[in-house]
Protein backbone atom coordinates (compact mmCIF):
# COMPACT_ATOMS: atom_id res chain seq x y z
CA UNK A 1 0.00 0.00 0.00
CA UNK A 2 1.34 3.30 -1.13
CA UNK A 3 2.20 6.14 2.02
CA UNK A 4 0.46 9.33 1.87
CA UNK A 5 3.35 12.11 1.63
CA UNK A 6 3.32 15.20 3.18
CA UNK A 7 3.73 18.53 2.05
CA UNK A 8 4.24 21.69 4.52
CA UNK A 9 3.60 24.81 3.24
CA UNK A 10 4.06 28.16 5.47
CA UNK A 11 5.60 31.52 4.52
CA UNK A 12 7.07 31.52 8.11
CA UNK A 13 10.23 29.55 9.02
CA UNK A 14 8.86 28.89 12.71
CA UNK A 15 5.71 27.66 11.93
CA UNK A 16 7.11 25.76 9.41
CA UNK A 17 9.16 23.88 11.83
CA UNK A 18 7.61 23.73 14.31
CA UNK A 19 4.65 21.51 12.48
CA UNK A 20 7.60 19.48 10.63
CA UNK A 21 8.58 18.47 13.92
CA UNK A 22 4.84 17.66 15.35
CA UNK A 23 4.08 15.41 12.07
CA UNK A 24 8.00 13.23 12.18
CA UNK A 25 7.07 12.89 15.43
CA UNK A 26 3.99 11.36 14.95
CA UNK A 27 5.43 9.64 12.19
CA UNK A 28 8.10 8.06 14.74
CA UNK A 29 5.49 6.94 17.05
CA UNK A 30 4.27 4.61 13.77
CA UNK A 31 7.32 3.09 13.38
CA UNK A 32 9.41 5.09 10.72
CA UNK A 33 12.08 5.59 13.16
CA UNK A 34 14.77 6.69 10.65
CA UNK A 35 15.02 10.28 9.18
CA UNK A 36 17.49 11.29 6.70
CA UNK A 37 17.32 15.47 6.05
CA UNK A 38 18.10 16.96 2.65
CA UNK A 39 17.84 20.81 1.35
CA UNK A 40 16.82 21.04 -2.55
CA UNK A 41 19.70 22.15 -4.55
CA UNK A 42 21.11 21.27 -7.85
CA UNK A 43 22.44 17.53 -7.57
CA UNK A 44 19.97 16.51 -4.70
CA UNK A 45 19.04 13.21 -7.07
CA UNK A 46 22.73 11.92 -7.07
CA UNK A 47 23.16 13.47 -3.29
CA UNK A 48 20.34 10.56 -2.58
CA UNK A 49 21.22 7.76 -4.52
CA UNK A 50 24.02 7.95 -2.85
CA UNK A 51 22.59 7.44 0.52
CA UNK A 52 20.73 4.77 -1.06
CA UNK A 53 24.34 3.07 -2.36
CA UNK A 54 25.57 3.66 0.77
CA UNK A 55 22.50 1.33 2.49
CA UNK A 56 22.24 4.10 4.86
CA UNK A 57 18.73 5.09 3.59
CA UNK A 58 15.24 3.01 2.79
CA UNK A 59 16.33 0.35 4.42
CA UNK A 60 14.48 0.41 7.46
CA UNK A 61 11.03 2.21 7.82
CA UNK A 62 12.48 5.86 7.02
CA UNK A 63 11.60 9.77 6.54
CA UNK A 64 12.93 11.48 3.78
CA UNK A 65 12.70 15.35 4.95
CA UNK A 66 13.14 17.03 2.23
CA UNK A 67 13.30 21.08 2.60
CA UNK A 68 12.73 22.93 -0.43
CA UNK A 69 13.88 26.47 -0.49
CA UNK A 70 13.26 27.59 -3.97
CA UNK A 71 10.33 28.26 -5.72
CA UNK A 72 11.20 26.20 -9.15
CA UNK A 73 13.18 22.51 -9.41
CA UNK A 74 15.12 21.17 -12.24
CA UNK A 75 12.75 18.90 -14.61
CA UNK A 76 15.46 15.68 -13.96
CA UNK A 77 14.84 16.42 -10.47
CA UNK A 78 11.27 16.67 -11.10
CA UNK A 79 11.12 13.34 -12.70
CA UNK A 80 13.03 12.19 -10.19
CA UNK A 81 10.60 13.17 -7.54
CA UNK A 82 7.64 11.70 -8.93
CA UNK A 83 9.77 8.24 -9.29
CA UNK A 84 10.29 8.87 -5.49
CA UNK A 85 6.49 9.79 -4.47
CA UNK A 86 4.67 7.20 -6.98
CA UNK A 87 6.56 4.22 -6.15
CA UNK A 88 4.91 1.51 -3.71
CA UNK A 89 7.65 1.34 -0.85
CA UNK A 90 5.81 1.60 2.20
CA UNK A 91 8.63 1.38 4.62
CA UNK A 92 9.40 5.36 3.21
CA UNK A 93 7.38 8.69 3.36
CA UNK A 94 8.49 11.66 1.92
CA UNK A 95 7.70 15.27 4.16
CA UNK A 96 8.46 18.14 2.09
CA UNK A 97 8.60 21.52 3.44
CA UNK A 98 8.45 24.98 1.90
CA UNK A 99 8.59 28.55 3.25
CA UNK A 100 7.17 29.76 -0.34
CA UNK A 101 3.77 29.20 -0.89
CA UNK A 102 4.08 30.47 -4.53
CA UNK A 103 4.80 27.25 -5.76
CA UNK A 104 1.32 26.13 -5.44
CA UNK A 105 1.19 28.06 -8.67
CA UNK A 106 4.16 26.56 -10.60
CA UNK A 107 3.55 23.61 -13.28
CA UNK A 108 6.01 21.21 -11.61
CA UNK A 109 3.89 21.37 -8.48
CA UNK A 110 0.34 20.40 -10.09
CA UNK A 111 2.62 17.22 -11.24
CA UNK A 112 3.64 16.57 -7.72
CA UNK A 113 0.50 17.20 -5.69
CA UNK A 114 -1.84 14.36 -6.24
CA UNK A 115 0.79 12.39 -4.46
CA UNK A 116 0.91 14.67 -1.15
CA UNK A 117 -1.49 15.36 1.94
CA UNK A 118 -0.73 19.04 2.04
CA UNK A 119 -0.66 21.48 5.66
CA UNK A 120 -0.90 24.93 4.70
CA UNK A 121 -0.36 27.23 7.90
CA UNK A 122 -1.94 30.12 7.81
CA UNK A 123 -0.07 33.13 9.55
CA UNK A 124 0.04 34.79 12.69
CA UNK A 125 -1.73 38.48 11.95
CA UNK A 126 -0.68 41.52 14.03
CA UNK A 127 -4.74 40.90 16.18
CA UNK A 128 -3.30 37.49 16.98
CA UNK A 129 0.40 37.95 18.03
CA UNK A 130 -0.44 38.01 21.81
CA UNK A 131 -3.04 34.95 21.74
CA UNK A 132 -0.08 33.22 20.12
CA UNK A 133 2.37 34.09 22.52
CA UNK A 134 0.48 33.18 25.30
CA UNK A 135 -0.71 29.80 23.42
CA UNK A 136 3.08 29.18 23.06
CA UNK A 137 3.32 29.93 26.82
CA UNK A 138 1.12 27.78 27.96
CA UNK A 139 2.38 24.92 25.83
CA UNK A 140 5.51 24.97 27.94
CA UNK A 141 3.88 25.58 30.87
CA UNK A 142 5.07 29.16 31.46
CA UNK A 143 2.05 31.36 33.42
CA UNK A 144 2.25 34.76 31.88
CA UNK A 145 0.41 37.69 33.34
CA UNK A 146 -1.37 39.76 31.00
CA UNK A 147 1.22 42.42 31.12
CA UNK A 148 4.35 39.92 30.48
CA UNK A 149 2.78 39.22 27.31
CA UNK A 150 2.27 43.12 26.59
CA UNK A 151 5.74 43.03 27.60
CA UNK A 152 7.18 40.42 24.99
CA UNK A 153 4.70 41.22 22.05
CA UNK A 154 6.06 44.80 22.35
CA UNK A 155 9.76 43.85 22.77
CA UNK A 156 9.17 41.55 19.85
CA UNK A 157 7.31 43.16 17.48
CA UNK A 158 5.35 40.39 15.52
CA UNK A 159 8.66 38.52 15.04
CA UNK A 160 7.42 35.45 16.03
CA UNK A 161 10.98 33.29 16.61
CA UNK A 162 12.34 36.24 18.21
CA UNK A 163 9.23 35.87 20.73
CA UNK A 164 9.55 32.31 20.57
CA UNK A 165 13.14 32.17 22.03
CA UNK A 166 12.39 34.33 24.30
CA UNK A 167 9.74 31.91 25.75
CA UNK A 168 12.37 29.47 25.68
CA UNK A 169 14.85 31.31 27.61
CA UNK A 170 12.38 32.04 30.36
CA UNK A 171 11.62 28.09 30.39
CA UNK A 172 15.23 27.46 30.48
CA UNK A 173 15.55 29.74 33.61
CA UNK A 174 12.89 26.88 35.34
CA UNK A 175 10.19 29.51 36.30
CA UNK A 176 7.17 27.81 35.93
CA UNK A 177 4.96 30.84 36.83
CA UNK A 178 6.95 33.54 35.68
CA UNK A 179 5.44 37.63 36.79
CA UNK A 180 5.75 40.88 34.70
CA UNK A 181 8.87 42.16 36.63
CA UNK A 182 10.60 38.58 35.92
CA UNK A 183 10.19 39.01 32.23
CA UNK A 184 10.86 42.72 32.16
CA UNK A 185 14.52 42.26 33.60
CA UNK A 186 15.00 38.76 31.64
CA UNK A 187 17.17 40.32 29.51
CA UNK A 188 19.57 40.98 32.23
CA UNK A 189 20.03 37.70 33.08
CA UNK A 190 21.33 36.18 30.00
CA UNK A 191 24.87 36.04 31.02
CA UNK A 192 24.42 34.58 34.05
CA UNK A 193 22.78 32.10 33.44
CA UNK A 194 24.77 31.09 30.43
CA UNK A 195 27.48 30.88 33.17
CA UNK A 196 25.58 29.35 35.62
CA UNK A 197 24.34 26.36 33.09
CA UNK A 198 27.99 26.01 32.22
CA UNK A 199 29.34 25.28 35.36
CA UNK A 200 26.41 22.81 35.16
CA UNK A 201 27.81 21.25 32.76
CA UNK A 202 24.78 21.80 30.57
CA UNK A 203 25.91 22.15 27.71
CA UNK A 204 22.86 22.27 25.33
CA UNK A 205 20.79 24.58 27.95
CA UNK A 206 24.40 26.71 27.37
CA UNK A 207 23.75 26.27 23.70
CA UNK A 208 20.29 27.74 23.51
CA UNK A 209 21.05 30.87 25.93
CA UNK A 210 23.60 31.66 23.60
CA UNK A 211 21.59 31.59 20.70
CA UNK A 212 18.98 33.79 22.32
CA UNK A 213 22.14 36.43 23.12
CA UNK A 214 22.76 35.73 19.60
CA UNK A 215 19.06 36.72 18.49
CA UNK A 216 19.39 39.89 20.68
CA UNK A 217 22.23 41.17 19.38
CA UNK A 218 23.90 41.29 23.05
CA UNK A 219 27.21 43.26 24.13
CA UNK A 220 30.03 40.77 22.97
CA UNK A 221 32.93 42.46 24.49
CA UNK A 222 30.53 42.46 28.15
CA UNK A 223 29.99 38.66 27.38
CA UNK A 224 33.85 38.08 26.99
CA UNK A 225 34.78 40.26 30.26
CA UNK A 226 32.70 38.31 32.34
CA UNK A 227 34.08 34.96 30.62
CA UNK A 228 37.01 35.90 31.64
CA UNK A 229 36.18 36.94 35.35
CA UNK A 230 34.95 33.05 35.58
CA UNK A 231 38.12 31.96 34.64
CA UNK A 232 40.12 34.22 37.35
CA UNK A 233 37.46 33.04 39.78
CA UNK A 234 38.48 29.66 39.02
CA UNK A 235 42.07 30.32 39.02
CA UNK A 236 42.42 31.39 42.33
CA UNK A 237 40.08 28.43 43.74
CA UNK A 238 42.16 26.23 42.59
CA UNK A 239 45.30 28.41 44.21
CA UNK A 240 43.25 28.70 47.66
CA UNK A 241 40.45 26.62 48.44
CA UNK A 242 38.91 28.64 50.98
CA UNK A 243 38.69 31.68 48.50
CA UNK A 244 34.98 33.33 49.52
CA UNK A 245 33.23 35.92 46.96
CA UNK A 246 30.87 38.28 49.06
CA UNK A 247 27.75 39.03 47.38
CA UNK A 248 26.91 36.10 44.98
CA UNK A 249 24.54 33.60 45.49
CA UNK A 250 25.51 30.38 47.62
CA UNK A 251 24.29 28.12 44.92
CA UNK A 252 26.31 30.28 42.28
CA UNK A 253 29.39 29.61 44.75
CA UNK A 254 28.77 25.87 45.04
CA UNK A 255 29.23 25.40 41.41
CA UNK A 256 32.11 27.56 40.90
CA UNK A 257 33.70 25.27 43.68
CA UNK A 258 32.84 22.30 41.58
CA UNK A 259 33.57 23.45 38.39
CA UNK A 260 37.41 24.58 40.14
CA UNK A 261 37.57 20.95 41.23
CA UNK A 262 37.38 19.24 38.05
CA UNK A 263 38.79 21.93 35.56
CA UNK A 264 42.87 22.23 35.41
CA UNK A 265 45.33 24.82 34.70
CA UNK A 266 46.71 23.93 31.66
CA UNK A 267 42.42 23.83 30.60
CA UNK A 268 41.83 27.85 32.25
CA UNK A 269 44.72 28.86 30.48
CA UNK A 270 44.26 27.12 27.08
CA UNK A 271 40.31 28.78 28.09
CA UNK A 272 41.96 32.09 28.23
CA UNK A 273 43.98 32.38 25.22
CA UNK A 274 41.06 31.32 23.00
CA UNK A 275 38.57 34.43 24.53
CA UNK A 276 41.60 36.29 24.09
CA UNK A 277 42.16 35.33 20.40
CA UNK A 278 38.37 35.97 20.26
CA UNK A 279 39.01 39.62 21.71
CA UNK A 280 41.22 40.09 19.32
CA UNK A 281 39.76 38.88 16.05
CA UNK A 282 36.46 40.39 17.07
CA UNK A 283 37.99 43.52 17.56
CA UNK A 284 39.74 43.54 13.92
CA UNK A 285 36.83 42.21 11.96
CA UNK A 286 38.98 38.55 11.35
CA UNK A 287 36.54 36.65 13.64
CA UNK A 288 32.66 35.27 13.34
CA UNK A 289 31.95 36.06 17.01
CA UNK A 290 28.81 33.74 18.06
CA UNK A 291 30.23 30.84 16.03
CA UNK A 292 34.05 30.78 17.64
CA UNK A 293 32.09 31.56 21.16
CA UNK A 294 29.79 28.69 20.54
CA UNK A 295 33.21 26.64 20.30
CA UNK A 296 34.61 27.70 23.71
CA UNK A 297 31.52 27.60 25.61
CA UNK A 298 31.05 23.96 24.20
CA UNK A 299 34.97 23.32 25.32
CA UNK A 300 33.78 25.02 28.39
CA UNK A 301 30.74 23.59 29.53
CA UNK A 302 32.68 19.62 29.19
CA UNK A 303 34.98 20.31 31.57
Amino acid sequence: MRNQHKLILSNDELLNSKLRDELISNLKKEGFLSRKIFFYKKGIKEEINIENQQGSLFSEKEIIDLRLQEKSILKDDLDFFLSLLGDDNSDRIVVISSINKKIKTSAWFKKISKYLEISEIQPVYSNQFKDWIKDEAKNMDLLLSEEGINLIASRNEENLLSAYQELKFLKCLDQKHTDYEFVKDSSEYHVFSLINSCLSNQVSKSLEILEIMKLNKENEPGIIAVIHQQLDRLEQYKKNPNFFLKGVPRDYLSKLKIKAKKISPPQIKSLRKKIADLDKDFKTGKAEFWTELRKIIVNFGYI
